[in-house]
């Protein structure tokens, strides 16, 4: 069975690579943002950059998304591997129930075998003690 640290080695941490990319992506506008504005033109020019910001997020948001199912994928397949380990100790938790219960049952047969004949046995040997005999013995 799996360790979590084994778990943890074996998969990949898509929210640290998306907020590196995220990070980057940032670092990479703000450069462009400083080289317009060193490069001063019509103001025209300037709102367009505003208009093109929704477009140059778009890519963000994809990737965000994509993360999302990833982990998700991930979590799901983690998910599995714990039902499938929870199936196998419940089923052995079953038969070891069932295994019990059959001692149990078999303990309670042999009691109950040995209280008859105690009881026969003080019947037989009526002849011999006293009927209070056989009363303090089924006590």
């Amino acid at each position: 069975m799996d360790t979590d640290a084994g778990r943890k080695k074996a998969s990949v941490d898509w929210a640290a690579v998306v907020v590196v990319l995220t990070i980057a992506y940032v670092a990479m506008l703000s450069f462009a943002h400083n080289y317009m504005r060193a490069n001063p033109g019509d103001w025209a020019e300037h709102l367009k950059i505003g208009d093109s910001l929704s477009g140059l997020f778009a890519p963000l948001g994809f990737l965000w998304l994509a993360a999302a199912v990833l982990i998700q994928r991930q979590e799901l397949k983690l998910t599995r591997n714990e039902f499938a380990q929870s199936r196998t100790v419940m089923l052995k938790q079953a038969d070891a129930a069932d295994q019990q219960t059959r001692i149990a049952f078999a303990s309670a047969r042999a009691n109950y075998q040995l209280a008859l004949y105690d009881k026969r046995l003080c019947v037989t040997n009526n002849w011999r003690w006293s009927h209070s005999n056989c009363i303090r013995q089924a006590a």
